[in-house]
Parts: structure tokens; sequence; C-alpha cells
């Protein structure tokens, strides 16, 4: 993979922003850029040893996001924490003894990523899972971008046994986005990439990364969103008609609006406007 582009020769932010958007909505097979394989039904991104169980009776909501970062998942958690009464809300469990317990570490995303849901990312989220199953809110969310792209979806089945999981595929406008990759300097190493991110040379990737990666940064950032978005439209329609799985989409422009964020607490059972 080259090297990314320099933020300071990267170019004016007026120029790029067309760029963006129309690669995000334009892409097609033929750029180089589309999906690596199908959308099987019935198969998941990665193989589950435990099957989801059906619930007849739910005692208790969880909520999870698919999405790319920087793209409203702590405005999304404080907005949750304002309008669910009792309900534990977090944006991201980090800290020094929270990573591999709380929240996953560099070696669940890099194998996640790479050999796909092994034995020790399964072991990881089931000690997750099962400790907020039994937690004693009725309501969890947990915004972070970080857990869908370690196996959450693939490993959902304590959540599914106690209750009911709401999934938000989350989207920001891809150029606002970017420029926020870049302001933080993300994307330009690996390390970064691997800790919070995905790395465009990952095997279990869906979406082609070749031609965008020779574009440096801006290429490789519009390469991640895309792959995030498409894995979000892989489990949606891996999920549809799943018992105890919902899946809701919403903009981070949306839902920063009264009229947005009404639909999406309604949608997830909160009958008072925001």
């Amino acid at each position: 993979m080259p090297a990314a582009a320099s933020l300071v020769n990267a170019g004016p932010a007026a120029s790029t922003q067309g760029f963006f958007r129309s690669r995000v909505h334009g892409m097609s097979g033929s750029e180089g850029v589309g999906p690596k394989r199908g959308l099987a039904s019935g198969e998941g991104l990665h193989h589950s040893i435990e099957p989801a169980r059906a619930v007849v009776a739910r005692a208790k909501e969880f909520l999870f996001t698919m999405t790319t970062g920087r793209s409203g998942t702590k405005y999304l958690a404080e907005l949750l924490r304002q309008n669910l009464a009792g309900a534990e809300c977090e944006h991201e469990i980090l800290g020094w003894d929270r990573f591999g317990v709380d929240a996953p570490d560099i070696s669940h995303m890099t194998l996640f990523n790479s050999l796909g849901n092994v034995a020790k990312v399964q072991a990881f989220w089931r000690q997750k899972l099962a400790r907020i199953a039994a937690g004693p809110a009725p309501f969890y969310a947990e915004t972070s971008h970080l857990l869908m792209k370690s196996g959450l979806i693939e490993n959902l089945a304590p959540l599914l046994a106690a209750g009911r999981v709401h999934l938000v595929a989350l989207e920001r406008d891809p150029f606002d986005t970017v420029m926020s990759f870049r302001s933080r300097h993300d994307f330009t190493n690996r390390g970064n990439m691997w800790v919070w991110y995905l790395d465009p040379d990952y095997p279990k990737n869906l979406v082609q990364s070749e031609k965008l990666v020779t574009l440096g940064l801006d290429g490789i950032c519009l390469w991640y969103i895309l792959e995030i978005r498409t894995r979000a439209a892989y489990y949606t329609r891996l999920l549809t008609g799943r018992s105890g799985i919902v899946v809701h989409r919403a903009t981070l422009e949306e839902i920063a609006e009264p009229a947005g964020a009404s639909r999406l607490l309604a949608a997830i059972g909160v009958s008072k406007p925001p």
C-alpha cells in the first residue's frame, strides 16, 4: 500500500468535497472498487459457532452501531442518555484496564479482520456480552464504532437470549467524515488503522481497495467509508427477518434535528419528543 498523502499537500477542502460525494454515491464494480464477494443469504461475514436463538419474552433492550466513527457516535450516546430513563448509555469504554475486557484490543481487531471469528475473538465477546446481559439496566446502549469491526454481530447470542438487539447503521456526510479523520491525522500509519479503523489489506474486507489507496490519504479514508457502509448493508440483509434483531438507518445530519431524533427514538420505543 502506498504511503498516505501528507495532510499539508492534500489540497484545499473545497476541491475535494465533490470528489468524495461523487465517489460514494457513484461507485460501481467496474471502477475496481466494488464488493469482492456477494452477500449470500444466510452467510455471515465470518462464521459464528453459536447461532442466535429466538426469544419469546424479551425483558431487555440493547443498542449498538454499525458506523465509521467520526460519525456522531458520541452525540447519539448522549441523545439516548437524555431520553431513555434508567438506561445505561456508553459511548466508548476506554482505559488502560478496559481494552480486552470492555473494548476489543488490537489483537481482536486484527484477528477478526484477517482470520475471522476465531476462538480468542469469541471468548472476548462471550465474557463482555454475558456481563451486559446480566446488568441491572433494562436498556443498554454502547455506540462505539469499534464493536462491529471486531465481531459483535457474529457473537450476539448472549444478548438475544436476554432481550432484543437494536443495530443503528449511522452515517455522516462523507466529506465531513474525511475532514474529521484528517484533522486527527487518522489513517497515516498502520498502527492507527489496526487499533481504531481498518487496514485496506485485511483479507476479510468486502470492498476492493487497490485503486483508491493509490489516491493517498483521501482515497484510503474513502475506501474505509465504503467498506463500513458495505458491511452494514451486508449485515442488514443477513439479519432481515431475524427474531430479536432490529436494524435502524440514520444519519448524523438527520438526528441532529428534532424531527430526525424523534423518528429514531420512536423506532427504539421512546414516544416522547427529545
